[in-house]
C-alpha cells in the first residue's frame, strides 16, 4: 500500500489490497444483492438525484482496529477491512457496496456530521475518458457559514466559482481515499462507462 497523495483534508493510498485480495473483492461485488438507492432511504437524501443511477448493497458495521463477526459476508472482505482498519484506526465505521452505473454521480456537499470518510474502488478497470472523478475544492471554512438549501445552493455555487480552483482524483482500481470537512462530489460517469464499484464509508 503507498501513500501517493496527503494534504489536510485528503489522503490517497494505492495498491491497497494484493492482487490476489482484489480479484475476490471484485467477484464478491458480481453475487451480492443491490437495491436502488432511493428505495433504500425512507426520505430523499438530497446529494443523490430523485433518479440516481445507483444502486446500494447491504452496510456494514464494525469498530475500528477489529474485525467484525462477518457472518454471512465473503471471506474477501476481510482483506479489505483489515487494510482499512491499519489506515482509519479511530471511530465506528460503516461500510457499504456501491454500483454507479452509466450516467451516475454524486452532488457537491461535505461530510462533516462524520470525522472522516473513504472510498475504496473496486472495479477492475478504468479509463479517464468516462468521468467519475473525486472531486475537491477547499473552502477554508467558508461553507459553515452557509445554510444548504435543497433548491437554491446560489451562495455556496458562487463562493466556490470564486475559489474557481479544486482538484480531482481518478477512481483507479484498488485506490483508497479519506477524505475529511472538504466540499466534494463524484464527477458523472459517461454513457458508456463500465461500472463504478466502491466501498463507501464513514467514521463516526
Amino acid at each position: 500500500m503507498n501513500l501517493i497523495f496527503d494534504s489536510e483534508h485528503v489522503k490517497v493510498y494505492d495498491d491497497v489490497l494484493p492482487e490476489e485480495d482484489f480479484e475476490m473483492l471484485f467477484e464478491w461485488f458480481n453475487i451480492i444483492p443491490f437495491m436502488n438507492i432511493q428505495r433504500t432511504e425512507s426520505v430523499w437524501n438530497h446529494v443523490w438525484n430523485p433518479d440516481a443511477k445507483v444502486l446500494k448493497g447491504q452496510p456494514i458495521y464494525f469498530p475500528a482496529g477489529r474485525v467484525p463477526p462477518l457472518d454471512g459476508i465473503d471471506k474477501s472482505l476481510i482483506a479489505i477491512i483489515e487494510k482499512i482498519n491499519s489506515v482509519i484506526n479511530e471511530g465506528r465505521v460503516t461500510m457499504t457496496p456501491y454500483y454507479y452505473m452509466p450516467g451516475s454521480g454524486l452532488k457537491w456537499h461535505n461530510d462533516r456530521a462524520h470525522q472522516k470518510a473513504f472510498t475504496f474502488y473496486c472495479h477492475k478497470s478504468w479509463s479517464p475518458e468516462w468521468g467519475g472523478e473525486f472531486q475537491t475544492i477547499d473552502m477554508r471554512g467558508e461553507d459553515r457559514k452557509m445554510i444548504w438549501k435543497v433548491f437554491d445552493n446560489k451562495e455556496l455555487f458562487d463562493a466556490m466559482i470564486s475559489k474557481g480552483i479544486g482538484q480531482f482524483f481518478h477512481p483507479k482500481p484498488n485506490r483508497l481515499i479519506v477524505n475529511s470537512n472538504i466540499m466534494h462530489k463524484i464527477n458523472t460517469t459517461s454513457t458508456d462507462s463500465s461500472a463504478r464499484l466502491s466501498l463507501q464509508g464513514f467514521i463516526a
